[in-house]
């Protein structure tokens, strides 16, 4: 889920997501993020490992439905 601030961003809002290119990694627990004219970025895949406290959280409203996702910093944002 892509957010800003409260609010999740969708492709219908912003066509241009269709660009971004997720890789997921399960080996090394990892998705590295790719978009044209960009330098990829790669961020952890949390799972029952991780300690979520050490990440903030942040809430959206998707289909309805009030979901909690981890703040992967600026990096992921820009």
């Amino acid at each position: 889920m892509i957010m800003h601030g409260s609010a999740p961003l969708t492709q219908k809002s912003f066509p241009a997501l269709c660009l971004l290119q997720p890789e997921i990694y399960l080996e090394t627990k990892s998705m590295k993020l790719s978009f044209e004219d960009h330098e990829p970025i790669v961020v952890p895949i949390l799972d029952e490992g991780f300690n979520v406290k050490q990440f903030q959280v942040c809430t959206g409203k998707v289909c309805g439905d009030i979901v909690e996702a981890i703040d992967h910093g600026q990096g992921v944002s820009e």
